[in-house]
């Protein structure tokens, strides 16, 4: 019973995720190019994004990564139009695991105390880092529940609405294509098992007693 609970499982994430990345493939042939300012304005429902004219906060960042070594692996980090009200609501994060980024994280994670922090924002161009950001939003099956929430326990200035703009990311047609075939075979095994299952078993024949000759 656990075996096919986990194999129906297993078949429904197949198809939801390879069902989702031929959506996005076929959908976003090319990266859309808005500024940050009217993507907010628009909010398309397109989900290859280059955005431009976009400042990173670095004061806004928070990280992820393993809790045994210690190493930061993702960063995410408030991407904010050129003109916003610092009291606004957050409305995009941007994910990214570029290594300068990553490096950033870590000495600041790292630093003794506020000086430290001061001079290492210093050496790597200060607070708001200015540059296009392209990628993938994240949704669906990609955007997990409690990492939203642990986003918004770490910065409490997110906007309810808001999204994770996964930098580097793109749509990935064939890994999708695989995915969504992985499921259909998956089904049909679990058609092919019913059938045979459904073929009661034949009877055995009945022995004939041998007659004696005269």
């Amino acid at each position: 019973m656990k075996i096919t609970f986990f194999r129906i499982l297993i078949t429904i994430a197949l198809f939801w995720g390879g069902g989702q990345g031929l959506y996005t493939a076929l959908f976003n042939l090319k990266p859309s190019d808005y500024s940050v300012g009217d993507y907010l304005k628009a909010k398309p429902s397109t989900k290859w994004l280059n955005l431009t004219g976009g400042f990173l906060d670095i004061t806004g960042m928070s990280y992820s990564g393993s809790k045994l070594s210690g190493t930061i692996k993702e960063v995410y980090i408030p991407l904010l139009p050129a003109k916003t009200d610092e009291a606004a609501p957050v409305q995009i994060l941007v994910s990214s695991k570029d290594p300068g980024l990553i490096e950033l994280a870590t000495q600041l994670r790292d630093a003794k105390d506020q000086l430290a922090v001061l001079k290492i924002l210093m050496n790597k161009g200060g607070v708001y880092h200015e540059r296009p950001v392209t990628g993938l939003i994240r949704f669906g099956i990609e955007l997990k529940d409690k990492d939203a929430k642990k986003l918004r326990e770490l910065n409490g200035n997110l906007s309810p609405d808001f999204v994770i703009l996964a930098e580097g990311e793109r749509p990935a047609l064939g890994l999708s294509i695989l995915m969504f075939l992985g499921g259909l075979t998956m089904v049909f095994f679990f058609i092919k098992g019913a059938a045979q299952k459904s073929i009661p078993p034949a009877l055995p024949a009945t022995p004939v007693e041998p007659q004696a000759q005269a």
